[in-house]
């Protein structure tokens, strides 16, 4: 009897706890159909269903939507994001409601094996109220499940369901490496593209697909490996099931090229990416202006240019010392003193470049002088040596220096026999001066010159010729003009009478007659001439 009676109280306290025993939170299991991999940034309707393991009693089940979906809501079925709820048991009065990104159904009865429907993006109203997907590729994107089947503090479920977001087609390529700095006698580091949907997330190419390369710089150029191994080249293939492909840039200009990658073929966005090309090491000597003209005594400005091996202008680390010499002696000058010459010049450091005048007055249109700027002070780097040839054209015409010259100073004025007259333009520092108009002048005091005047303007040795000629017996001075101002230079030549003329002599006597008594006499006067008249 006592034995009966002890079971029959167990049995009691079995029942009588499993009336009071709470449903465990976090119970169930839930599904999400479709359950295939999600293009990212695409629309559509997710399912997520819930099965209870365990009866509910006012309780509850909580979803949270991936971070970077469409926002939840139940207010407009033409919006994104619309959420309706479904169930095979009873749920709450109000059976969604929404926190942000969780949504919140309330349930009232629900019997273990029986479902809870969540439609997100529900398009029954519209295909509007779709919702959109993470932009962002990733694997195993979770929408969490939490259940509490007899209260409000839900718990997670054992495993929830979860969809992989992948990339899309293919739109744009990118640089996925930072922009470039390196020096002009060098190539880039390693470049390197890769192709990516419209929302920056790596996709492989199908199938071999070549880059084209392109650069903003005439001087710019490609190769898939860099220094020795260079091979120039115009494209570069991204291989099937690849997404990124690398190359190497080259540039012998400094400057800020624009790099550019276009896909052959396709309407993707091409990369594009600046570089910076800076100098490269101080290799070599530049002096400008090469092969110049100057006026004798002018001054001309040569700016000594250091650079590199690609004549980029580039900075010193140390004072230089450059030599000047030059075919025409010292000709060199300190550009802010003209008093005295130099030989070197000192570019100093901090500095690509120096300034120096230089100045001759001897003129040489043939071979020009030749100036030289030779670095030879033993100072690191060695600058390869410059040269540059300067011509020296005469200056104008003065009027001092320019000379005169006769070829005798004696000549007969038969209005025959002449004078030839030899005019030298020459510039203040007596060089010839071609092109110049000479005119000849003579004294004469008593009429009967001819002057034939040089022909043209003077030649190449700034002489003009002419000659005198005269009728008059007398001392002339010749003189002239050039370009229309007088030569102080001047020469004097004496015209003598020629022969005796019979013809134009004369004799004549005072009186007509006299006494012959040895006495009375006549005055008899002989006046001798030539054929000119000249006594």
């Amino acid at each position: 009897m006592k034995k009966n009676l002890v079971v029959i109280l167990l049995s009691a306290a079995v029942i009588l706890f499993s009336s009071f025993a709470r449903a465990a939170e976090g119970s169930g299991s839930a599904a999400i159909d479709p359950s295939t991999d999600v293009i990212a940034g695409t629309t559509g309707k997710w399912t997520l269903r819930y099965t209870a393991s365990e009866n509910f009693s006012d309780g509850t089940v909580y979803l949270l939507i991936p971070a970077g979906w469409s926002i939840p809501q139940i207010s407009n079925g033409t919006a994104a994001g619309y959420v309706t709820v479904s169930s095979e048991g009873d749920l709450g009065a109000t059976p969604l409601t929404i926190d942000n990104m969780t949504i919140h159904v309330n349930v009232d009865t629900l019997s273990a094996g029986q479902t809870i429907d969540i439609v997100y993006g529900d398009d029954s109203v519209s295909s509007s109220g779709n919702a959109a997907a993470q932009t962002g590729a990733q694997n195993g994107v979770e929408f969490k499940l939490r259940s509490d089947p007899a209260g409000n503090s839900p718990a997670d479920i054992s495993t929830s369901p979860a969809l992989d977001v992948i990339a899309g087609a293919i739109s744009q390529l990118i640089f996925t490496t930072s922009p470039v700095t390196f020096p002009a006698d060098s190539d880039s580091p390693v470049l390197r593209i890769a192709a990516r949907d419209q929302y920056g997330n790596p996709q492989n190419v199908t199938v071999d697909q070549a880059i084209d390369l392109s650069s903003s710089s005439a001087a710019g150029s490609f190769s898939r490996l860099a220094g020795s191994d260079w091979i120039t080249i115009a494209a570069v293939t991204m291989n099937a099931g690849e997404d990124t492909v690398s190359f190497h840039y080259r540039d012998t200009a400094v400057g800020a090229p624009d790099i550019t990658a276009s896909a052959a073929g396709q309407s993707w966005i091409d990369a594009a990416q600046q570089a910076a090309v800076e100098p490269g090491t101080p290799a070599s000597l530049i002096v400008s202006p090469q092969d110049t003209t100057i006026i004798a005594g002018d001054f001309i400005r040569l700016l000594v240019r250091v650079t590199d091996i690609h004549g980029n202008n580039s900075v010193l680390s140390s004072d230089q010392t450059i030599s000047l010499l030059s075919t025409s002696g010292n000709s060199f000058y300190d550009k802010d003193d003209h008093d005295s010459h130099i030989s070197n010049l000192v570019i100093s450091s901090g500095n690509s470049s120096a300034e120096v005048d230089f100045s001759h007055t001897v003129m040489n249109l043939s071979t020009g002088y030749l100036a030289a700027f030779l670095d030879m002070d033993g100072v690191y780097p060695v600058l390869e040596s410059a040269t540059t040839t300067i011509y020296i054209d005469h200056g104008a015409a003065s009027t001092v220096s320019s000379e005169m010259a006769v070829d005798r100073y004696s000549v007969t004025a038969d209005g025959v026999d002449e004078v030839t007259v030899s005019v030298t333009s020459m510039d203040l520092y007596e060089n010839p001066v071609n092109g110049t108009a000479v005119v000849l002048l003579a004294t004469d005091t008593g009429g009967g010159n001819t002057i034939t005047q040089p022909s043209g303007t003077t030649g190449s040795d700034g002489v003009a010729m002419g000659a005198v000629r005269s009728m008059v017996a007398e001392t002339k001075t010749i003189s002239a003009t050039v370009d229309g101002a007088a030569v102080t230079d001047m020469e004097n030549v004496v015209f003598m009478a020629g022969p005796v003329s019979l013809l134009v002599s004369g004799i004549s006597s005072d009186v007509d007659t006299v006494t012959a008594d040895g006495t009375d006499e006549a005055t008899i006067t002989v006046v001798v001439r030539d054929a000119q008249g000249n006594a």
